[in-house]
């Protein structure tokens, strides 16, 4: 404006339109950002289930191997009462 003969010296700025490109540049790496969040939130829940089976088929078979074991402490008590 100076070719003018008038100097800006301060400017409000209320609204900012940038152009429609930039605009969807803008969303696709806001998207990207929270899809990429949403993968890690969903293989943190995957490995917690994974963990939490293998914790629950490691105490089955605990278990289980209780059990065989007082069985044959049966076998072996019954067998020794007999004889």
């Amino acid at each position: 404006m100076s070719a003018y003969g008038y100097e800006i010296v301060q400017t409000l700025i209320v609204d900012i339109e940038p152009d429609e490109h930039v605009k969807r540049a803008m969303n696709e790496i806001n998207a990207a950002a929270r899809l990429r969040v949403a993968a890690n939130e969903k293989a943190e829940a995957e490995k917690i289930l994974q963990i939490k089976r293998a914790e629950g088929e490691a105490e089955s078979k605990y278990l289980s191997g209780l059990g065989i074991a007082r069985q044959r402490q049966a076998i072996v008590d019954g067998l020794r009462d007999s004889v």
